[in-house]
């Protein structure tokens, strides 16, 4: 299951959320409320939790990352790249 698919459930937890504790506050129904409520928790606990739990290609989870770039492809140093492919700026 991709993040995209995931975080798509996570919203349709949040909108039927919504509506079940809207309805469960004005019928004075605690079944109806405590369910609405229980999917609104579910629905925002979804991005933290697929942040650790799932990987990328790399076999690393979002949350692994120690904030260093791992590489030093776009290190910033101002030259050009284009020496790899044979192009130069000549303009």
């Amino acid at each position: 299951m991709s993040k995209m698919w995931i975080h798509g459930i996570a919203l349709v937890l949040l909108i039927a959320a919504l509506p079940l504790i809207s309805i469960g506050t004005m019928q004075d129904s605690p079944v109806l409320w405590w369910t609405g409520l229980v999917l609104l928790v579910a629905a925002g606990a979804v991005t933290p939790v697929t942040r650790y739990v799932l990987k990328d290609e790399n076999g690393k989870g979002a949350g692994d990352d120690d904030g260093e770039d791992s590489d030093d492809e776009g290190a910033g140093d101002g030259d050009n790249d284009d020496e790899a492919t044979g192009e130069s700026e000549t303009s």
